[in-house]
């Protein structure tokens, strides 16, 4: 019967152990830090920004990385605006950038304060001034479109002079069974001379 304990308590000293390490890392999430300041640099995921407007004092370091999302990386400027007390984060555009709807780019970004943002808000806008990183780059590409099925299909047919010859027999046939239109008969007037008698 003391073997028996013995087995148990190898296998409940595990479990327990795991059971603290898991309450660990639940009552403690760990917030991933995307954006540091290092030598007075704002560095976000590794690439150089730089605080351009600063209105209100609006930067707030800690909540931008609660904010942050990386699909803000592929954007040459970021906005953040408060409203209730909530960070609020919009990338932009160069203003030479042909790619992107006229409304993502910085040029704009005085109306987006006006239709979105509250009237007097505290806002900052950071600058990228570092390059991204290659694998960022490919990623942010805009995707190839692709060709239809159908364009597919098209392409792929082997094209031969029966399969035209064909075609050209096919529309011989809806010519035929189709009447031909006349062309409309013109209008034509002649000028009479007016009697004495009907003035």
């Amino acid at each position: 019967m003391t073997e028996k304990n013995e087995k148990k308590t190898p296998k409940k000293d595990a479990v327990s152990k795991l059971n603290e390490i898991l309450d660990e890392t639940v009552s403690t999430p760990e917030l991933t830090k995307y954006a540091r300041v290092l030598d007075g640099q704002l560095m976000i995921n590794g690439v150089d920004y730089e605080l351009v407007v600063n209105y209100k004092d609006a930067f707030n370091l800690d909540a931008l990385n609660e904010r942050y999302s990386e699909v803000l990386n592929k954007y040459d400027y970021i906005l953040g605006d408060w409203g209730y007390d909530q960070l609020r984060l919009r990338g932009f555009y160069q203003d030479g950038n042909h790619h992107a709807n006229r409304d993502q780019l910085i040029g704009t970004v005085q109306d987006y304060l006006y239709e979105y943002c509250n009237f007097g808000c505290a806002y900052f806008i950071v600058k990228r001034t570092g390059k991204l990183p290659e694998r960022d780059i490919r990623r942010n590409a805009k995707p190839q479109r692709r060709r239809s099925a159908r364009a597919r299909n098209q392409s792929q047919r082997p094209t031969s002079r029966v399969a035209n010859d064909h075609h050209k027999v096919d529309s011989r046939k809806k010519a035929v069974a189709q009447p031909k239109r006349q062309a409309p008969k013109r209008k034509s007037f002649t000028m009479r001379q007016l009697d004495d008698d009907q003035n």
